[in-house]
């Protein structure tokens, strides 16, 4: 990866409503955002050729993969629902109500399972849209922010 990523800037600042920090560049290169203070809990953005890739890594402990995708909108998306969830909790909100089944997808999204052990969210014209290792309901959860409260 060639310079920092641009985020979009209005997640910058959902983040933060969330208590969250964001190094546009960490040593290895990713978009960091970290629990601020402390960055008790971390999340990086990496580039390639083949999209995005978001992993998370509590103080202390290694990396984890979250969710890739062909498009980093795709893991913004993710984060908007992610931090949302700190936000509605800050302003004691209450939850939403959000698909976790296959049955509850849209219609023009589909649920494919492969060989390679990640489940793939499906748009129009069957176009990969993310992946997760968490099965069907990783895949969904991980693709349902939309950045409201």
């Amino acid at each position: 990866m060639t310079g920092a990523l641009r985020i979009n800037p209005e997640l910058i600042d959902w983040a933060q409503r969330a208590g969250y920090a964001l190094t546009p560049q960490d040593q290895s290169g990713a978009a960091l955002f970290w629990s601020d203070p402390g960055g008790e809990t971390r999340l990086l953005i990496r580039t390639s050729d083949n999209g995005a890739t978001l992993t998370s890594a509590d103080r202390g402990q290694a990396e984890v993969f979250v969710l890739s995708s062909p498009q980093l909108e795709v893991i913004e998306d993710y984060l908007w629902d992610f931090f949302g969830s700190d936000v509605r909790a800050k302003l004691d909100l209450p939850w939403l109500k959000v698909p976790s089944t296959i049955d509850q997808l849209a219609a023009e999204f589909t649920i494919e399972r492969r060989a390679d052990g990640f489940v793939y969210l499906m748009g129009r014209e069957r176009t990969s849209l993310a992946q997760a290792r968490n099965g069907a309901v990783g895949v969904i959860v991980a693709c349902q922010g939309d950045g409201t409260t």
